[in-house]
């Protein structure tokens, strides 16, 4: 292969300058060499992209200042290996956040935790202890600290966020697959939170219920966990639980774990609790029942017109047919209070996704796949909907259907297989028979990591429609080589024109078209240095219409990371090429292609503070075939524990100048009860209260004003019962 004159002398200056430099340094200088080699180069071959040198020489320094690579000194053993047996308690400890029952004395221990992304040890201990009765797990943390009056918890809210407290999280695996894995958290002021594997409402009683309890002391802090075997989902005779403990540590900012899951975060290295005696109908047959009566003036009805004064009722109910088999009923569900997401004014060629936030669609989420194929918003509010999901053996299954105004029904089904702790291969069959046409999606899926390093994925799709046009097909494959900080692969697919999943989320340039991405990237946080991450990606797009014009073909390159020094959050990028946009219809492709070309540039200041933060991102360059530009700066703060302000603003120039404001004010009366309110400056503000008790009647009131329909006003009372 040919190489210039002055390519060969960099590789020689490289080479001699890693050859005497100690091993420990040897990545940096290598680094910063290959930068200065490259980067000449690379603004020569990229001479119209202004940022492609200063993008690769900040790389070059960035990886040339991060330090050399942690000593792996003391490292426990891996994850996998990593064994509890939990003895039986013939009495239940008393949580109080305070471990010093009799009965912990015999527990199960869990010691020596690691910094998985660091490979070191924290600097801080963390043991855990583990026992277990005829209808419950409990777990003990004793977490050390050598500054005590440091430990920080603010977060009082059940459920609310506690990733910047002091806190501790119990991930369990009941099924021991290594994919549906629940978390049960605490923070140091004993605030518990939650998040319950294959998608579960928030209701404390709907979901089921826990204790947790904290305590400080004059080593840092300790706190008690018991859960319940009847909230979890497993297999009846299971003996077996995978496991892992995490503790986050806010004066250090580290995140240890009992089993070392490895720089990859792989989830087949947590450990194990062993000789687990486990009832055998612990979850099954229990029913939960959450009836809601609702009333106000002005509100919408399922089919677009306005109430005056509505009056309304229903209920949602759950049934666990087993430990592993859940189903859901709902009779005219009320979906009122589920607010809709401000959408960014950024430009984009295609329909932006909006999340799905109704609890009918939330519970058991998981089972239903890839929002390409099934998304629940495209599923209006319905009267009646039936739902039914778990798991059996090594299926998974889902299924739900409902019916709506105007004779509407929507169904989906999926089956998935897995295979081994790491590949699965699923089925998916999704409809909607609606009064102008009757749409069905089949998709098969597989896929899965083989090897550790290797990620294999493959999706063939088929759509048929009565109706309307609708019949087609499409293909994905997908492969990708992952090591501890990098990942590179490929991508292939192609879509017919006809291709319609009706209550799928698929981008509409997509269809009658196919193309190739390859890409890589790397990330890695660090324990030391002037940096606590960095991450750099490049992607190349090719995709062409399938009569074969080119559609469009697209270079990006990022670069982001976060420093240590101020925790500044930064990250900056382009992405370049040329673009066909498409007509009215799938298919009709426009004759001109947009020569687009745009930068991006962010950063966010005080990004680990939950007292304020602020920052700013700007783009632009050239869009859709005109100039573009749009800024977004953003703060927020909490002037005391209990009240939180967040204020944006985003304005747009694209054929046009569009501006967005959006200020939010809360403030937290108790754990309980809480007075909210949003403006957005198009003429749109609501003003809210809520009381969601452990126990007991939730409350609901909500004013709405906008400019476009008449103001609305919500009153909605639920109550939720369990009965066995």
């Amino acid at each position: 292969m040919h190489m210039s004159n002055h390519g060969s002398f960099g590789v020689r200056r490289l080479v001699a300058a890693i050859a005497p430099a100690p091993k420990g340094k040897r990545r940096q200088v290598a680094a910063l060499h290959v930068g200065l080699v490259i980067c000449p180069s690379l603004a020569r071959i990229r001479g119209r992209n202004r940022l492609a040198f200063p993008i690769a020489l900040a790389w070059s320094l960035a990886l040339a200042l991060a330090p050399p690579a942690e000593a792996q000194a003391g490292k426990p053993p891996p994850g996998h290996e990593r064994n509890l047996a939990v003895p039986r308690a013939a009495v239940a400890p008393l949580i109080d956040g305070i471990p010093n029952d009799d009965v912990w004395r015999g527990a199960a221990q869990a010691k020596d935790f690691w910094i998985s992304e660091y490979g070191r040890a924290p600097r801080e201990k963390t043991e855990v202890r583990v026992i277990a009765d005829d209808k419950k797990l409990y777990f003990a943390f004793v977490c050390h600290d050598s500054e005590p009056d440091s430990v920080h918890a603010e977060q009082r809210k059940r459920d609310g966020d506690l990733s910047l407290d002091d806190h501790v999280v119990i991930e369990l695996d009941p099924y021991h697959n290594h994919r549906q894995i629940s978390e049960f958290a605490v923070n140091a002021r004993g605030t518990q939170s939650d998040a319950m594997a294959g998608g579960r409402a928030r209701k404390i009683e709907w979901k089921g219920d826990w204790q947790a309890a904290a305590q400080r002391t004059k080593d840092g802090w300790t706190a008690e966990m018991a859960i319940p075997f009847a909230i979890l989902n497993f297999q009846n005779g299971a003996g077996t639980f995978g496991v892992n403990f995490v503790r986050y540590h806010h004066r250090t900012q580290e995140w240890s774990r009992w089993a070392d899951v490895t720089r990859q975060f792989l989830p087949e290295e947590a450990g194990h609790l062993t000789d687990l005696l486990l009832p055998a109908e612990s979850g099954g047959k229990k029913l939960t029942v959450m009836p809601y009566a609702a009333g106000g003036r002005n509100l919408p009805d399922k089919r677009g017109g306005v109430q005056k004064v509505p009056a309304t009722a229903g209920l949602d109910a759950r049934y666990d047919f087993a430990n592993n088999l859940s189903g859901v009923f709902s009779v005219n569900p009320d979906f009122s209070q589920v607010e809709n997401e401000v959408l960014s004014l950024a430009f984009d060629y295609n329909e932006k996704f909006r999340s799905d936030y109704r609890p009918f669609f939330q519970e058991g989420s998981a089972f239903f796949g890839d929002r390409a194929y099934f998304h629940g918003g495209r599923v209006p509010d319905f009267d009646l909907g039936v739902k039914s999901f778990g798991r059996v053996g090594a299926l998974q299954l889902g299924m739900l259907g409902t019916t709506g105004p105007d004779g509407r029904k929507d169904y989906a089904a999926r089956a998935l297989r897995e295979f081994g702790s790491n590949f699965n291969s699923a089925l998916t069959v999704v409809g909607s028979d609606r009064a102008d046409f009757n749409n069905q999606t089949s998709v098969f899926q597989a896929g899965g990591r083989l090897k550790r390093y290797w990620v294999l994925g493959a999706d063939l799709a088929a759509t048929s429609t009565r109706g309307r046009n609708g019949d087609g097909t499409r293909a994905v494959v997908s492969a990708s080589f992952e090591r501890p900080y990098w990942q590179a692969g490929v991508g292939f697919d192609r879509t017919e024109k006809g291709f319609f999943p009706a209550d799928g989320f698929v981008a509409a340039d997509s269809l009658d078209t196919r193309g190739s991405t390859a890409f890589v990237s790397y990330n890695r946080a660090y324990s030391g240095g002037p940096f606590h991450s960095l991450n750099g990606s490049a992607t190349y797009e090719e995709r062409a219409t399938l009569s074969n014009l080119l559609q469009r073909r697209k270079t990006s390159v990022y670069l982001g990371g976060e420093t240590r020094w101020s925790n500044i959050f930064f990250n900056v990028g382009t992405t370049a090429g040329p673009y066909r946009p498409l007509g009215a219809d799938p298919g009709d492709w426009q004759p001109q292609l947009n020569n687009d070309r745009f930068y991006t540039a962010s950063v966010y200041f005080n990004t680990r503070s939950d007292r304020y933060s602020y920052g700013l991102t700007y783009s632009w360059g050239s869009l859709g075939g005109g100039k573009y530009a749009d800024v977004v700066p953003s703060f927020w703060v909490k002037p005391t524990r209990k009240t939180y302000v967040s204020y944006s603003y985003e304005g747009t120039q694209s054929f046009g100048v569009n501006t967005q404001a959006i200020l939010s004010v809360s403030w937290e009366i108790s754990p309980e009860q809480a007075i909210s309110a949003r403006w957005v400056d198009a003429g749109y503000y609501r003003l809210a209260y809520r009381r969601q008790v452990r126990r007991g009647i939730d409350i609901f009131m909500v004013f709405d004003a906008d400019p476009y329909t008449r103001d609305r006003f919500t009153v909605k009372l639920t109550r939720t019962f369990s009965l066995w």
